[in-house]
Parts: structure tokens; C-alpha cells; sequence
């Protein structure tokens, strides 16, 4: 039996942008909200593009539970999506895809089956958490689903619980036991995402980092180098 493969260990940072300063949004285009790709391309600094093969309502729940009456949208239309896929096999760089429910995940799997990712890269799947309505249960139950649709898909996948804590959860040691990788970080931590100011108490990158690794341990996998990380998605150096 093959030793079990190295964890990919993902850190987020906060990327929360105020409204105001918000440049995406359906007054925009595909062409515009994905230029920065091409452009880091050129300039010779592009290892991997990003992907987000679907449109989810964006919001928060409210103190008595619903869901807010905001109207929101993150859109990415099959146009938009088939758009950031031929963008980044033109480029010749694999592709991270975002899974935020189910249609999302098939979507990324029927364009890896299609034989159109030609470069590798991984799929992140982010699990709905108490913060905001949007995601599949951090669930035994929730991650079953996805490796169902995932099936025997070559790219590697991690968890992530934006808004939660992963590392509490079953999810991250459920992944792991099953071939899976880590996202953690600064992003998925609700009130991080809700200012960029450092709130005491609140982990830091690097304690996630150390816990996330203890976790590793804990079930007999190594933690991934930044080159065998690079193999494992097919990136180039």
C-alpha cells in the first residue's frame, strides 16, 4: 500500500473589500472582472488561475435566524465560466475552482471529464457554515455528497468553512482521512471578513498553520512542501 500523500495546507488571507470599493458585480463584465489573469500572465508571475463554476446568493443570517433580504448575487453564467476556462488554457495554467454547492462541483467535474483542463490544478470546497446561507452542512453527510460527484477525479481537493472554524469541525479530519487537503485562514473567519482590523483573541495565520499541521500528524500525513504542492496541482515553477 502507498504511503499516504502529502497535505496541501492552504492560508487565505483577508481579502473582505468594502461595497464601495467593490469593482465586481453584474454591471461589470467577464472580460473585466478577469483581465488581472492575462495581466499577471504577461508579466510572467501567473502559476494558477481561479475559477468559480457557478452563482450563489451572497448574505448573512439575521439575530432570529433568516436569511438577510439583501440582493447580492454572485454571478458567474456558463458563458462567464467556459470564458475563465479557455482564458487559462490559453495561458497554459492550471486552474483552482471554487465549489460552493453542488451544481458547482458538477459543473467543474463535467469540464475535467470533457478532457478541457488541460493543466491541472484543485478544487476547493467550501462548506456553509452558521455565518451565512449559502453552502452544504460541514457534515460527514455533506462531504459524502461531494465525493460522490467528485468520483475518481485526478485533481486534488481540499475543505474549507468560511465563517467557521474548519480545524473544530469533523470536516477537516474526515478530509484528510480520505485522501483530502486543508484550506485555513484569515478569510474564513467571519469577523475577519467583516474588517480588515485584527480582532484580539482571534487565531493568527501561522496558529492555524501549527494546528492545521498537529491535525496532519494526528493522521499519519505529512504536510506538503511548497514543491510537492506544485506537483500535486501540476504547476509549473
Amino acid at each position: 500500500m502507498p504511503p499516504p500523500s502529502p497535505v496541501i495546507i492552504e492560508a487565505a488571507i483577508n481579502g473582505a473589500t468594502p461595497r464601495e470599493r467593490n469593482s465586481s458585480g453584474p454591471h461589470t463584465t467577464v472580460r473585466q472582472r478577469y483581465a488581472h489573469i492575462p495581466s499577471i500572465a504577461r508579466a510572467g508571475l501567473l502559476r494558477m488561475g481561479i475559477v468559480d463554476p457557478g452563482s450563489i446568493n451572497l448574505g448573512a443570517f439575521e439575530d432570529d435566524g433568516a436569511p438577510t433580504a439583501n440582493d447580492t448575487i454572485y454571478l458567474n453564467s456558463n458563458a462567464d465560466i467556459r470564458y475563465m476556462i479557455d482564458t487559462c488554457t490559453s495561458l497554459g495554467v492550471p486552474i483552482s475552482f471554487s465549489i460552493f454547492d453542488g451544481s458547482f462541483m458538477r459543473t467543474a467535474v463535467a469540464y475535467i471529464r470533457s478532457g478541457r483542463i488541460q493543466h491541472g490544478g484543485q478544487i476547493k470546497i467550501f462548506f456553509g457554515s452558521d455565518y451565512s446561507p449559502f453552502g452544504i452542512p460541514a457534515s460527514e453527510a455533506g462531504l459524502l455528497m461531494y465525493l460522490e460527484i467528485l468520483g475518481d477525479c485526478p485533481l486534488p481537493w481540499s475543505v474549507s468553512l468560511p465563517g467557521g472554524d474548519l480545524l473544530e469541525s469533523e470536516i477537516a479530519g474526515l478530509a484528510l482521512e480520505r485522501g483530502g487537503h486543508l484550506r485555513v485562514g484569515l478569510e474564513d473567519y467571519a469577523r475577519f471578513a467583516a474588517s480588515p482590523d485584527t480582532t484580539p483573541g482571534e487565531p493568527t495565520n501561522l496558529e492555524l498553520l501549527e494546528r492545521a499541521t498537529k491535525l496532519c500528524d494526528e493522521v499519519g500525513r505529512s504536510v506538503a512542501t511548497p514543491a510537492q504542492t506544485a506537483q500535486l496541482m501540476h504547476a509549473a515553477g
